[in-house]
Formats: C-alpha cells, structure tokens, sequence
C-alpha cells in the first residue's frame, strides 16, 4: 500500500513523468494509480496519456485509441500524446504487441 501511494503522489506532482510510471507501466498498478491521481485532480489530458500507454502495453489496441483521442483532444500540442498514437499506429500496422 506504501509504494501504491508514493507512486500516486508521484503522478500527482509530475503526470507527464515517465520516471514516475516506468516502473509500473503495462501493470495493475498503472491503472489503480491513474485512477487515484484522476479521481484527485480529474482526468488530464497526461493522465490519460499514461492510462492510454499502459492499454497499448497490454495489447488493448481500442481502449488506447478512444484514450490516447480523448486526451490529445484536450491537448492536441502535446508531444508525449502524438508520440504514444504514432506508437499504437505502428503496433497496430504490425499487428504485434509492444511487450
């Protein structure tokens, strides 16, 4: 429970940090933890982001998708978000899972 809190506070101060969602990317702690920090602050466009990255991670192609739109749509100058769409294109024309 310790580590699942210090990792919230982590994406409350930070979003956009991938040091703060690397260790836990592509696990049930991502989605536990971009719950917490949105239930706190709402739901950001880096937030969903992160939520969008850890569905591409698990092979949920769609989710990513309708996550990934929402939040560029809330920021569509973000590059952390055009990144991770670009990534889900790439996998998706592939057909292979990132992991």
């Amino acid at each position: 429970m310790n580590s699942l809190l210090r990792l919230c506070r982590e994406v409350l101060v930070d979003p956009a940090s991938t040091a703060a969602m690397k260790n836990v990317a592509g696990t049930a702690l991502t989605l536990a933890i971009g719950t917490c920090a949105a239930g706190i602050v709402g739901e950001t466009p880096e937030i969903m982001n992160n939520r969008g990255f850890s569905y591409i991670l698990r092979g949920d192609y769609r989710r990513a998708r309708r996550t990934l739109e929402a939040a560029q749509a809330r920021a569509p100058d973000n590059p952390y978000i055009q990144n991770n769409l670009q990534l889900l294109e790439k996998v998706q024309r592939r057909g292979k899972s990132v992991n």
